[in-house]
Order: structure tokens, then C-alpha cells, then sequence
């Protein structure tokens, strides 16, 4: 019964108008959510095995252990999820690259390292840029970096500064909270981060984008007078998606001005 009235409402939510905000999520605090994001160009399974270019010249894998942890740079990287990405640039060359840091939870260190035994962040340094850019159609409106989580050790990210003007940026007193939020009637699409040139590593558990549609984009830029519109499908938490990129599951499907539930086997 719950679950009729809840497909009910949403009926109606999206009959009468466009979508309201969504947030994409990045969780990098358990190594094993990174086979949820995409990479590019290479694939996180090709990074296992890549290298790259020092700031010294010298060549070295992307991949590889520290001590009792392991590492994994991300240098050139776009990361995507949900059409949401980022990259991580290092354009002066400073001696360590944007990295995945996977520490070790279990003692001693295992004879068969498994996921399950470590912790994951994501970890920039001074003059890095960060930028994220939000999907076609959509403007962001909030980004979090949360540099807690759990029983992991705490970290900070206060020392990463937003350069895109049309926002207000804050951060928690101990610096493990770096929040930005667009502006009113602002419709920016790219937010772009710089580490100040002396700081400490900077580093995050979650970033989590908050987005909404642009004027004009979403159901209410659908054209509705005409039987032979596109069908347009979403998910019961409002992200959108292509006919050809259906999992299974139930649906809602709007197509012209019909607009119903539908469920994908």
C-alpha cells in the first residue's frame, strides 16, 4: 500500500512540473564504491597497471604499495558518476600527484590484501586544482567534501579555496568541512577548487554534489503537445535516464504530455 501511494505521489510530482534538486554522491571512504565511479581514459582496472611521469622525470607505476598501505595515482583522470565529474590537475608540477589512499585497517598486514582491509580518501596537495563539472541540462548548487567518516583517522580540506566566482564558500572550525553553495539565481556549471600553494595534503571521504535543473532544461523544456515526443524515463529518487541505459526496475516515463509508471524486466 505504501509503496502504491508512494509511486502515487511521484505521478503527480513529475505531471506537474520539472524535477528538483538531486545529489550524486562520492564515497571514496570504502575502496570497493570506486568500481561505482567511471574513469577515463584509462579504466580503474588499467590504472592497476599504468604509469607515469614524475615531476623528476623519472617513471614510476600508478599503482603501488607504501609501507603497510597502497596508493593509487590519478593524475589526467576524469571521474564520473551519475554524469557528474571531476578531475584533479597538478599544473605545477608539485612532487606528489592526486591519489587514492587506501590505509590499512586490519593488523598485521595480511598475506592476501583484500578491499575489506582497508580504508579509502581521496588526497590533493598544495597548488592542485579540483574541478567539477556538472551534466548537460543540470547547474550545481551545493558541494560538500567531508573529510570525517566513521572511525577513520580524521583529515582536513579548509586549505582548498573555490575560484569560481558566484558562490559562498565555508568550512567547520577544524577544517574537516569545506562547503560551497551557489549563489541565488546563479546557473553555474563548473566549480573550480585551487589547494593554496602552502598547504598540508588536502583530503575528503565524500564529496557529494547537490544539482538542479538550468531554466529551461529538465520535463519542463519537453516539448508536451505532441504524441510522437521522446520517451523520458526516471528513477523514484528523480535521476534521469536513457531508454538504452534501463536497468531493471520501475520506472516513471514521460513522454509528451503522458506520463506514467513502467516497469523494465
Amino acid at each position: 500500500m505504501k509503496k502504491n501511494l508512494l509511486l502515487a505521489s511521484l505521478l503527480a510530482f513529475f505531471a506537474a512540473g520539472a524535477i528538483n534538486a538531486q545529489e550524486v554522491d562520492f564515497d571514496f571512504s570504502d575502496p570497493t564504491s570506486l568500481s561505482q565511479l567511471q574513469f577515463a581514459p584509462l579504466s580503474l582496472a588499467d590504472l592497476q597497471t599504468a604509469t607515469y611521469e614524475k615531476a623528476d622525470g623519472t617513471t614510476t607505476a600508478r599503482c603501488y604499495k607504501s609501507g603497510n598501505n597502497h596508493v593509487l595515482v590519478i593524475i589526467g583522470e576524469t571521474i564520473s558518476k551519475d554524469g557528474v565529474s571531476f578531475t584533479l590537475s597538478n599544473p605545477d608540477l608539485y612532487k606528489d600527484f592526486p591519489r587514492f589512499f587506501f590505509g590499512l585497517i586490519s593488523k598485521p598486514y595480511p598475506e592476501t590484501p583484500e578491499a575489506g582491509h582497508f580504508y579509502c580518501d581521496l588526497r590533493w596537495y598544495q597548488k592542485e586544482v579540483l574541478e567539477i563539472t556538472a551534466p548537460e541540462g543540470k547547474k550545481i548548487d551545493k558541494i560538500v567534501m567531508d573529510a570525517k567518516s566513521g572511525s577513520y583517522p580524521v583529515r582536513a580540506n579548509g586549505n582548498t579555496r573555490v575560484v569560481t566566482e558566484g558562490g559562498k564558500q565555508t568550512f567547520s572550525d577544524d577544517l574537516t568541512l569545506n562547503e560551497w553553495a551557489a549563489d541565488p539565481g546563479s546557473e553555474i556549471t563548473k566549480v573550480t577548487y585551487r589547494a593554496e600553494d602552502s598547504s598540508p595534503t588536502q583530503m575528503a571521504y565524500s564529496i557529494a554534489v547537490t544539482l538542479s535543473d538550468i531554466n529551461g532544461a529538465g520535463i519542463e523544456g519537453i516539448e508536451t503537445s505532441s504524441s510522437e515526443a521522446p520517451a523520458v524515463y526516471y528513477d523514484l529518487t528523480g535521476n534521469r535516464y536513457d531508454s538504452d541505459a534501463l536497468a531493471p526496475g520501475v520506472y516513471v516515463m514521460r513522454r509528451g504530455n503522458t506520463v506514467k509508471k513502467v516497469l523494465v524486466k
